[in-house]
């Protein structure tokens, strides 16, 4: 059974973007799988979500979302579908208009956020309102809405979270045998 970390790129980034090139050698050093869609044909949102849904189908194993902006609506979003055990949201698109929800809520058993104070774009001040909604893990750094700065502590948080959920499947193989 192989986990997969599927990596969802923001409004105008792509499949190919630094953050997902960086964090997918993370993933794949831990052995884990990594799908990056590629949702550069439409800047809509909801549509994003409805490519999402529709294109991909939850793989048995260990499943995370990490999406990058709007590609963090677009995991919160379809969580209720793809019912992930982890997300790792980065600057988070949240209270913001134009979207379907402005507040969706994120269906993960662990929910961490990482967020630029200097972000131009979504409001940390918001986005730490939200994180305290939601129990969430929240990282504000000095960084701003593309996190670039900040790359090596998300792939370490990238790595806690690989970890966590890979202990967890090594232990569930060995309760039966206990």
């Amino acid at each position: 059974m192989t986990n997969t970390v599927f990596f969802l790129h923001g409004r105008d980034s792509s499949p190919s973007g630094k953050k997902i090139e960086d964090l997918s050698a993370v993933a794949r050093k831990n052995g884990w799988n990594v799908v990056a869609p590629d949702f550069t044909n439409t800047k809509d949102p909801t549509e994003r979500v409805r490519q999402f849904v529709d294109g991909y189908e939850r793989p048995q194993g260990r499943v995370i979302l990490v999406g990058s902006s709007m590609g963090g609506y677009v995991a919160m979003e379809s969580s209720f579908a793809f019912r992930p055990d982890a997300m790792l949201l980065l600057a988070p698109a949240v209270g913001l208009e134009g979207y379907g929800l402005s507040d969706p809520t994120p269906q993960a058993e662990q929910l961490t956020i990482v967020h630029g104070w200097n972000d131009h774009l979504i409001d940390p001040a918001y986005v730490s309102r939200f994180a305290q909604q939601y129990k969430a893990e929240l990282h504000l750094v000095n960084d701003d809405h593309v996190l670039h700065g900040s790359l090596p502590l998300i792939a370490d948080l990238l790595r806690d979270l690989i970890d966590s959920l890979s202990i967890g499947t090594r232990l569930s193989r060995l309760v039966p045998t206990l």
